[in-house]
């Protein structure tokens, strides 16, 4: 079977450090081209990771699919990433700040795994704040090596600042030292909750910037909302969720925002055909590296 997890504490430890190496060892005796690593998000316990995990893991075969599971909650909760108490509410500031930190331990273990796959292309995805760990571990991925090891990114309604990507943005320098050798991948929906409402009203409440209310105009505005903002055209198009014939022509372009108005109606409605279909272009025998030859 090619399905896997690693599971992290809190701390950005895996659980089980032997888990890499049985990973690992097990993709030895037949390398593949492609590997592809999905991380949960906020508020999700053991079994709600595990659904979206088994989701990807039937919805991309035969490529290979490596959960990336992580402590998103300090207690008990409900797994709907939705803000519904004072608790949760100190839970986001909590869980937003352990992605992060959690995404740059996960980044060595990766680092690691790129050079024991030399020849496979590694690609990353995240949901909600699991898309924060997911950029968090290319942004740390400078540190570890001289060239970028990660394919692609696609961030499924993530649950951080649209300008994190713009030249304010904590995440900058994944855009301009190319550390994302294809696309970063960017799903945005107007009927995301969650990211449209909640994060801004938390956001402001922190006081986080750039980190009608939640909309491309609000300072506090979340990617799962509006996509990436104040990029230029060069660095950044607009097209639509499930558009697969308009995104062969962009697999190099830095980023993509796909609109998902159509096809994604809340936070956690991410079980959807043009997601799957999308991911797998990104391992089509049109996928090339920036050189313009097979990766």
């Amino acid at each position: 079977m090619n399905n896997f997890r690693l599971d992290y504490d809190a701390s950005g430890r895996l659980l089980n450090p032997a888990g890499c190496d049985l990973f690992l060892n097990a993709l030895r005796p037949a390398p593949p081209s492609d590997l592809f690593f999905i991380a949960h998000g906020w508020l999700n316990d053991r079994i709600a990771s595990q659904n979206l995990f088994q989701w990807f893991y039937q919805g991309l075969a035969p490529v290979p699919v490596c959960g990336v599971s992580w402590p998103s909650h300090p207690w008990k909760s409900n797994a709907a990433g939705l803000l519904k108490s004072g608790a949760e509410m100190a839970s986001y500031y909590l869980m937003k700040e352990r992605a992060g930190e959690i995404g740059a331990a996960f980044a060595a273990d990766l680092h690691r795994i790129a050079r024991f796959l030399p020849n496979t292309r590694i690609h990353l995805a995240g949901h909600s704040f699991g898309a924060r760990l997911m950029t968090s571990a290319v942004h740390a991925s400078a540190a570890l090596s001289q060239t970028a090891f990660v394919r692609s990114l696609t961030l499924i309604q993530a649950a951080f600042s649209q300008f994190s990507f713009a030249p304010e943005g904590a995440y900058r320098d994944i855009l301009t030292r190319r550390l994302v050798r294809g696309p970063i991948l960017i799903t945005h929906s107007k009927h995301d909750g969650a990211v449209g409402k909640a994060y801004p009203v938390v956001s402001r409440l922190k006081g986080q910037n750039a980190s009608s209310l939640g909309d491309a105009s609000d300072p506090f505005g979340g990617l799962g909302r509006n996509g990436a903002q104040r990029l230029t055209p060069a660095e950044c198009v607009g097209l639509n969720l499930g558009d697969l014939q308009s995104l062969r022509a962009y697999l190099q372009h830095p980023v993509v925002n796909l609109n998902a108005d159509r096809v994604i109606l809340s936070h956690t409605d991410y079980e959807k055909m043009e997601l799957l279909e999308t991911i797998k272009l990104l391992w089509s025998p049109a996928g090339t590296t920036l050189s313009g030859q097979p990766s």
